[in-house]
């Protein structure tokens, strides 16, 4: 019984080189699993601990997109027009009588935006009241309740003679 010996060296380089590869795979994906796992709580109470400084980076923010603003006249509010300078414009235009429903397209660009700087646990409201009369002017996404777990921060910004207080509230 003489047969002749064959080796299969190629194949098992491959196979090898198989399973170190898969194996490894599995390994960094586990280590990459439990390293954001054990990151995200940390960054998410860090921000919900310093709305001033969510208020005031959001307020610095640009825009990032044209938006066309209904109405008589036609407004263009440009991506490069800070969050800031849009809330103000808004209010003072509000003030002054403008309608609401020419602000929806804005406000909904400002909310998702409010959303994206706060995180995904945290619940936020943007509320912007005149100093002169008391006035809600403008509440994004809306009027917020009561809750046991909130934070907030203020700061007052001018324009046209006109002091606006922006309340941002944060529910955890």
């Amino acid at each position: 019984m003489y047969g002749r010996r064959t080796r299969d060296t190629g194949q098992l380089a491959v196979l090898d080189a198989v399973v170190f590869f898969s194996s490894a795979l599995v390994i960094s994906s586990l280590l990459l699993y439990y390293g954001l796992g054990q990151g995200s709580p940390v960054i998410i109470e860090k921000i919900a601990e310093d709305p001033s400084e969510i208020l005031a980076v959001y307020l610095r923010a640009s825009l990032g997109t044209t938006v066309l603003l209904p109405g008589n006249p036609e407004v263009v509010v440009r991506e490069t027009d800070t969050v800031g300078d849009c809330l103000v414009a808004e209010a003072s235009s509000l003030s002054r009588g403008d309608e609401p429903i020419r602000f929806s397209l804005l406000n909904s660009i400002l909310c998702n935006a409010l959303d994206s700087v706060c995180g995904p646990c945290v619940n936020p409201h943007l509320l912007v009241e005149s100093i002169s009369d008391g006035a809600l002017v403008i509440a994004l996404p809306d009027r917020p309740g009561e809750a046991a777990d909130a934070r907030a921060a203020s700061m007052e910004l001018e324009a046209d003679g006109n002091i606006f207080l922006f309340e941002l509230v944060l529910f955890v």
